[in-house]
């Protein structure tokens, strides 16, 4: 199935209608299967991405709590950490009265807890769910931020941990601080009806051209390495798809 891309004029409306797809895809998810599983990502579009589905829940008639929220990556950082993706989306949450989705949380760093531990610990509640899940897609929605390299979540080019086929990662030399991170690998990610794209601002311009390019290897840009089992779409503005013109 070809990838799509999708230009928008601002950032602000590459985000509402990839809120409104989401809830879209939900609705329909919810139709036949009992729950909607949701990927997130962080970064300045991500984090907005999440944030505007949140706030959006209670103009839904969408039961949320059959609804899970996932993260594609985390940073191996204490739980209360800025530095974490899921800090924003914590708070945004707790705001909400019930019914709510589940948040899936990567575990922090503690003398019990070392990073190889976090990520077994959460490849273990991803196994359950696509367990649940056997005659469907696991993910209903990956959403995933194309980094100016063109890496995505905490698979970065030239990392052996592209061709994994570990459930998540344990990642120990992010060239992006911090260092250590728990991912989801890129076959991981792909077990999903919609893979979703993002990337906003002139920086992103080069990546995104490469990805759109059909001789480019996933070892030099792993968001070719991610495909969704119904839809791909890469979600732009003006800025990302024709540069700082």
């Amino acid at each position: 199935m070809p990838v799509q891309l999708r230009v928008f004029p601002d950032t602000h409306q590459l985000v509402d209608s990839v809120v409104t797809g989401i809830i879209k895809a939900i609705f329909s998810e919810l139709e036949t299967h009992n729950r909607a599983d949701i990927v997130l990502t962080g970064g300045g579009v991500g984090t907005a991405v999440a944030l505007r589905l949140i706030a959006a829940i209670p103009q839904t008639a969408v039961d949320w709590s059959r609804v899970n929220l996932w993260w594609g990556d985390e940073r191996f950082v204490p739980i209360s950490s800025v530095d974490r993706n899921d800090v924003p989306v914590v708070s945004a949450l707790a705001e909400l009265p019930p019914p709510r989705p589940t948040l899936y949380r990567v575990g922090e760093p503690s003398p019990e807890l070392s990073l190889s531990d976090s990520a077994f610990g959460y490849a273990i509640d991803v196994e359950k769910m696509f367990a649940q899940k056997s005659d469907s897609p696991g993910f209903t929605v990956v959403l995933l931020g194309l980094g100016p390299d063109g890496h995505v979540a905490s698979i970065f080019p030239g990392h052996p941990s592209v061709d994994s086929a570990l459930t998540c990662l344990p990642v120990d030399d992010s060239p992006k601080p911090p260092a250590h991170r728990v991912s989801m690998s890129l076959a991981t990610l792909s077990n999903a009806r919609h893979v979703w794209i993002l990337a906003s601002g002139a920086e992103k311009h080069d990546a995104l051209d490469k990805l759109m390019t059909e001789d480019i290897e996933t070892t030099d840009i792993p968001a070719r390495g991610v495909r969704g089992q119904e839809s791909t779409i890469v979600w732009v503005d003006r800025q990302a798809a024709f540069g700082a013109n």
